[in-house]
């Protein structure tokens, strides 16, 4: 029996740790005045933080590297399966599936937050 661990790691859970930074700018936010400039800043990060946990939890933790060795991995795996059909085969391509489906979901909130984080660099230039 071949067993593969991917991405274990004895760091902290990413998931614990975005959620609470999503909790803390949640709590932030509702101290501000309503209808503010910072509010709405402060609203648009938290809904990127909150969707950027959310990711963390749902990747099971594994970072863009971890993820890429994944795919790798799975990769060699549904390369062997070529003309073949077995329960195996399509397990292994449902993996790989998911594994790209979640390196692209970060590569994108990640783009998305640095666009944010422009966007409030230009923002709080031009006032």
């Amino acid at each position: 029996m071949l067993l593969t661990f991917v991405g274990v790691s004895l760091a902290a859970d990413p998931c614990t740790e975005k959620t609470d930074e999503a909790k803390k700018l949640f709590t932030k936010c509702k101290s501000m005045e309503k209808g503010s400039s910072e509010y709405r800043q402060c609203a648009s990060s938290y809904g990127l933080l909150k969707n950027q946990a959310e990711q963390a939890c749902r990747s099971g933790g594994l970072d863009e590297k971890d993820m890429r060795a994944a795919i790798s991995q799975w990769e060699k795996q549904v390369n062997n399966c070529k003309g073949k059909q077995s329960s195996r085969c399509a397990s292994a391509l449902q993996q790989l599936g998911h594994y790209q489906y979640q390196l692209e979901e970060k590569q994108n909130l990640d783009q998305t937050a640095e666009f944010e984080d422009l966007t409030a660099w230009c923002s709080d230039r031009d006032n």
